[in-house]
């Protein structure tokens, strides 16, 4: 082997090494990651996943603060669920809720020999976010994704019996993806486009009845306005095979 192919050999090993050790370092910090959810109107009682990565540390309390970017279709409930978690068996848990955001805090009982609840090296469900999403109608006509992130300067974990903070602990957002429930031509909301929604929609312009949920829907031909001519659309679509409504 020349001197050139041998430096160069050299150089390789000593970058792999480098890197690998630079990846088991990144790789030791622990990280808490919000899982990305999909769910329906009017769920209640929702649970969205909160994970923990613990390549190596002693856990002994945390503190997290959740924040939602708007409260228009998803509501945190002022509870978690730690059922099946890596918290389960915490000694102290407390919460609270303000408008859209969850402050959630937890110690390890560290009175017990050995301490009770520690979370050791390991992978898992740290606990789960309880929200509930609108009945509003009015309020979802459109697919909403709502984030759910963390609030970095007011959440850490920290070490047993001292409280320590742990460093370089990662935190990353999850969110709640609603879908939709505007159906073009569907006035009543039942799941189908039939003469109900004909009726539906001549109560509503001809006789001031309720309007469609979300109102929207009610435009069948989608030039934007609710009228006679979408009552003609639908007549045409339901019984003369004409075009159905655009999605």
């Amino acid at each position: 082997m020349t001197l050139k192919k041998f430096i160069l050999a050299l150089f390789i090993l000593i970058t792999l090494m480098w890197c690998r050790s630079s990846w088991s370092e990144e790789q030791a910090n622990p990280s808490v990651a919000v899982q990305s959810t999909a769910t329906e109107y009017k769920t209640v009682n929702f649970k969205v996943p909160v994970y923990l990565n613990n390549p190596n540390a002693q856990i002994g309390g945390f503190e997290m603060t959740l924040v939602l970017d708007n409260t228009f279709v998803v509501y945190i409930i002022n509870a978690v669920d730690t059922t099946g978690s890596m918290i389960s068996n915490f000694d102290q848990l407390v919460y609270s809720s303000t408008g859209g955001r969850l402050t959630i805090a937890g110690v390890a009982d560290v009175d017990s020999n050995p301490p009770s609840g520690v979370i050791g090296p390991g992978n898992g469900l740290f606990f789960n976010i309880l929200v509930n999403i609108t009945s509003d109608c009015f309020t979802i006509p459109e697919t909403t994704l709502t984030i759910i992130r963390v609030d970095t300067g007011g959440s850490h974990l920290s070490k047993p019996v001292t409280g320590e903070l742990i460093d370089s602990v990662q935190f990353f957002e999850g969110s709640v993806y609603v879908p939709g429930l505007c159906v073009y031509g569907d006035a009543n909301a039942n799941g189908a486009i039939g003469l109900s929604d004909i009726i539906y929609l001549v109560n509503y312009i001809f006789k001031g009845g309720i309007p469609p949920c979300p109102e929207k829907a009610g435009d069948a031909n989608r030039n934007t306005f609710i009228n006679l001519s979408d009552i003609v659309y639908l007549v045409n679509h339901v019984f003369k095979g004409g075009p159905a409504p655009c999605p």
